[in-house]
């Protein structure tokens, strides 16, 4: 009996998504704003614009060719993920679809599909960063907004920090690099298998040591990252070598620069010769500094 063959499509690496037709195009859904300007990035979906520290009322109404496809199905904050399906614009007794200390969004109608955030104060010295993403697929639009961070009398900038620690992931990450390393249960330490989108494993070693692989010829893939302006390749012939020839190209890339984030840390520590200005290090809590600065 023929071994069942598992197709393994891995949407969670790095973010990527893969099609097997190489013909599609992106295409733009056009969006008339007010509240904030929107600039074109260098990716044809990708919008960009900032705003100020103050509260914000943002409206996106969908217009063009692509308007009917123009509702929001995504939205991020931090570490908050909300999604969304054009029906829920159908709904006239609850416009507010979520909400939050950053604010609510309201999806106003459908024809054209309409939809408002209000974005809270920023009274953080840091800028929050809202990812939106209207349409889906092919036929969308990647729009991320910037609230620009309160400036502050005491910035941090001057406190060198000694020691910086940071091992947790996200809740919404997966780190598959040493899952299955050393699986195979050799005496020395293994090597990570070579998973990448599209690879092909038989069902013997699926999810158990992916330690053999099914060689047959692939259709291209093309394959872009969930950045605010997405990286975009096509792999013509897919195979291990050729996905690490991709990462390579995608680490040098200017989408990735761009992307690139500060990451938040379990702790940090400091030696601080002097208790005095602890509100420079915790500036969103002034009790805190001031306690400690009582301790001396």
């Amino acid at each position: 009996m023929k071994s069942l063959i598992v197709i393994m499509t891995l949407l969670f690496l790095l973010g990527f998504q893969s099609c097997g037709n190489e013909e599609e195009q992106f295409q733009l859904i056009e969006l008339e704003t007010t509240g904030v300007s929107l600039k074109l990035q260098n990716n044809a979906v990708s919008l960009y614009g900032e705003i100020s520290p103050a509260e914000n009322e943002l409206t996106f109404v969908a217009v063009g060719k692509n308007a009917n496809l123009g509702f929001l199905s995504e939205f991020q904050i931090g570490d908050e993920f909300y999604y969304f399906n054009k029906d829920e614009y159908e709904n006239p007794n609850q416009s507010i679809a979520v909400s939050g200390k950053w604010g609510h969004i309201e999806l106003i109608k459908s024809d054209p599909y309409t939809t408002r955030i209000i974005i809270s104060e920023n009274k953080s010295p840091s800028d929050r960063e809202f990812v939106l993403r209207f349409g889906s697929v092919y036929t969308t639009a990647w729009v991320t907004i910037i609230q620009k961070g309160t400036i502050t009398d005491n910035p941090i900038d001057d406190i060198k920090w000694d020691n910086i620690v940071y091992n947790q992931l996200s809740a919404n990450e997966i780190f598959i690099g040493s899952q299955y390393l050393g699986i195979q249960n050799w005496d020395c330490i293994g090597n990570p298998p070579q998973i990448y989108p599209s690879a092909v494993f038989p069902e013997t070693t699926f999810a158990k040591s992916f330690d053999k692989e099914v060689n047959e010829a692939k259709r291209p893939i093309s394959l872009y990252t969930d950045f605010s302006n997405p990286f975009v390749s096509t792999i013509k012939q897919p195979s291990g070598v050729a996905y690490q020839h991709f990462v390579k190209d995608l680490i040098k890339s200017e989408e990735y620069e761009s992307n690139k984030q500060p990451h938040l840390h379990l702790y940090r520590l400091a030696n601080i010769s002097s208790v005095e200005n602890l509100s420079k290090i915790f500036p969103d809590n002034g009790k805190l500094a001031k306690s400690l600065e009582g301790r001396r």
